[in-house]
């Protein structure tokens, strides 16, 4: 069995120091949250993922629930056991390869305007925003 990779972890984010003292451990679940539906809504989720979560995988897909809940749901991470073989070989280019960084990508989109990343609302909304770049981010990846 190969490694288990996290390329993103809640608790990275909320043990940080530029972590805003009065956010709730949550919302350091932002990046993967964003990431993790992507991943869900592209079906490039792993069979296991899929047998464990399939509840909770159409209620994100139906939108009653929102992205960085869902990733509180599943463990607050992001992990290679989590994706099928397409969505890790897109994960390590998105988080592990020097050519890209998904962190720059989401900021660029969702949190120019604000004073930390960490603010970036869990809404469909910005995941919509996200979503359209990282769809194109794949075209030319593929």
């Amino acid at each position: 069995m190969a490694d288990i990779i996290v390329y993103d972890k809640a608790k990275w984010h909320y043990e940080h120091e530029s972590y805003p003292a009065d956010l709730p451990e949550e919302q350091g679940a932002i990046y993967c949250g964003f990431a993790l539906a992507w991943f869900c809504v592209n079906d490039m989720l792993s069979e296991d993922m899929l047998d464990d979560w399939e509840e909770e995988i159409e209620q994100l897909k139906s939108r009653e629930v929102a992205p960085v809940r869902f990733a509180w749901i599943a463990g607050g991470s992001l992990v290679s056991d989590m994706l099928d073989d397409a969505g890790n070989r897109f994960a390590a280019y998105l988080f592990e390869s020097e050519e890209f960084d998904y962190y720059e990508l989401f900021e660029e989109v969702l949190a120019l305007t604000l004073p930390s990343p960490y603010l970036v609302a869990d809404t469909w909304r910005n995941y919509e925003l996200l979503a359209a770049k990282l769809d194109e981010v794949y075209k030319q990846w593929q």
